[in-house]
């Protein structure tokens, strides 16, 4: 909320839902129909949303449809604003299998697209670290790359970890 405060985006006209720029923050939450336990968590997304005033409204396409959304760019005109997709784990095993699924711009738009960074997210400088890991070996040299990647995902990529099945396991920071 104080985000969104400093941000002024405020209720401007008492009717519980903030406005940007004069309009009101809706926004619909989908993932496909069927599959209960995302269809729960996007339950949850959507229950979140009043307790900071924005509008959030729940869609459960059929998979043949929801597919189409998610991996085609430029992104059809659906009504979907906030979907989910599955991505790799955090293990110690694939730190930049993770890290490049999730921002790599070599998958923003691209139609046909399974490989991840559905948002068609771009940015050169994570792009060039990404590049530089698989030939680095120096450990600290390593850990400085992938601790400035996760502040590029951190403050820049509108996505993050709903829930994580079995095989992912998720490591929070709480300051940010």
């Amino acid at each position: 909320e104080a985000l969104l405060e400093a941000a002024g985006i405020t209720d401007t006209n008492a009717d519980g839902w903030r406005e940007y720029n004069g309009t009101t923050l809706h926004y619909v939450a989908t993932c496909p129909n069927g599959w209960t336990d995302w269809q729960a968590a996007i339950e949850i997304v959507a229950a979140a949303g009043p307790a900071i005033g924005i509008d959030i409204t729940t869609s459960y396409p059929e998979w043949s449809e929801y597919q189409n959304v998610v991996t085609n760019w430029p992104l059809p005109d659906t009504g979907y604003d906030i979907f989910m997709m599955w991505s790799d784990g955090a293990g110690p095993t694939q730190p930049w299998g993770r890290v490049r699924h999730l921002i790599s711009s070599e998958f923003a738009g691209t139609s046909g697209n399974w490989n991840g960074n559905w948002g068609g997210y771009s940015n050169p400088a994570a792009d060039a670290l990404i590049q530089a890991i698989p030939a680095e070996t120096d450990p600290d040299t390593l850990k400085g790359y992938y601790t400035d990647l996760t502040g590029i995902y951190l403050s820049d990529v509108p996505s993050f970890t709903l829930m994580y099945r079995p095989q992912s396991f998720q490591t929070v920071n709480e300051s940010v």
